[in-house]
């Protein structure tokens, strides 16, 4: 067995059992935190989790102890910045191993934890229990956190300081090659690969190419025919829940977005019609045919346009029309 030196924390080794009371109480106290994982953690500083016998390897530069000297040197790397590991597909680094495999996931769609509840797949086992907190939680303990203005909840107040941005319009992250803003700046890196044409991801069912995880996520679904969302009201079945979510509102008849200028409050049901809505007050015509000058607020209308150089329609004079 091994027996502790209370003065200086370290092991050594000894050919018979040795049990003092001090050993036995410590045994107990252990066995009694891992029986009480609600305990919060001063309270675990209190009853020994931390001490030095139990975690002898310690960090000279925060004071944070490890049980083994491994977890100690990848903790070091957060204070040095060092990052061994890379991704071999688009070279991102990782302080460990660890972080690096479920970063892959990424580029080759795997998801090995399922809800069993509904069938929507995760990468890690994090996203799954906070998709089972905002899902499928019954209690409402899921979503503390709820917006004053629709009363949506939210499991942290980063999220639900996120979602607000969506009631005040406000889009901090703005691209440097043309301008336009977003809410997160996930998005706006997303953006940038219009103006890079870089394409990450790619579905291994038909080869196509996708600037966006979320989009080619949705596109592989169209190959496997699976639709786990179903809509409790009429059956109707989608792919995502965000779908799901802005179909059940032709329902509840909820609109929880408001045009925020003056004179106006106009609702809508989801952001995408509020963003169309905005630009009729500001004029913006941001969808741009290829063909000729002709601008459009949204890209149905540029749509409509665009048949109308293919010929895919009879062509009729008006605004748009190029002679």
């Amino acid at each position: 067995v091994e027996v502790y030196d209370h003065h200086d924390g370290h092991a050594s080794a000894s050919s018979e059992s040795v049990v003092t009371k001090r050993s036995l109480g410590i045994v107990e106290l252990d066995k009694r935190v891992r029986m009480a994982p609600e305990q919060s953690r001063d309270q675990r500083k209190c009853t020994g989790r931390y001490d030095k016998d139990k975690r002898p390897h310690g960090c000279k530069l925060c004071g944070k102890r490890f049980t083994q000297s491994s977890h100690l040197n990848t903790h070091m790397r957060r204070h040095t910045g060092l990052k061994p590991f890379s991704c071999p597909v688009c070279g991102k680094t990782f302080i460990d191993s660890k972080s690096c495999q479920i970063h892959q996931r990424t580029h080759t769609g795997e998801k090995p934890y399922p809800c069993f509840q509904c069938g929507q797949a995760f990468s890690q086992t994090g996203n799954l229990k906070k998709h089972m907190m905002a899902f499928h939680s019954t209690d409402g303990a899921g979503k503390p956190h709820r917006c004053n203005m629709c009363d949506r909840g939210f499991m942290s107040l980063t999220e639900l300081n996120v979602h607000k941005l969506l009631h005040s319009g406000l889009k901090p992250h703005c691209c440097s090659e043309c301008g336009k803003s977003f809410r997160l700046q996930s998005h706006l890196k997303d953006h940038q690969r219009v103006h890079t044409g870089a394409k990450p991801f790619s579905c291994d069912v038909c080869g196509s190419k996708f600037s966006n995880y979320t989009t080619w996520s949705r596109h592989k679904q169209i190959h496997t025919g699976n639709k786990p969302q179903e809509c409790s009201q009429c059956g109707l079945r989608f792919r995502c829940p965000g779908t799901l979510k802005t179909h059940q509102r032709t329902h509840t008849k909820e609109k929880p977005y408001t045009c925020s200028l003056p004179d106006c409050g106009k609702r809508f049901s989801h952001a995408l019609s509020l963003r169309r809505h905005v630009r009729t007050h500001t004029g913006e015509k941001p969808f741009a045919c290829s063909t000729c000058d002709y601008r459009a607020g949204d890209k149905s209308s540029l749509r409509t346009h665009e048949k109308r150089h293919t010929g895919s329609r009879a062509p009729s004079p008006g605004p748009g029309w190029c002679i």
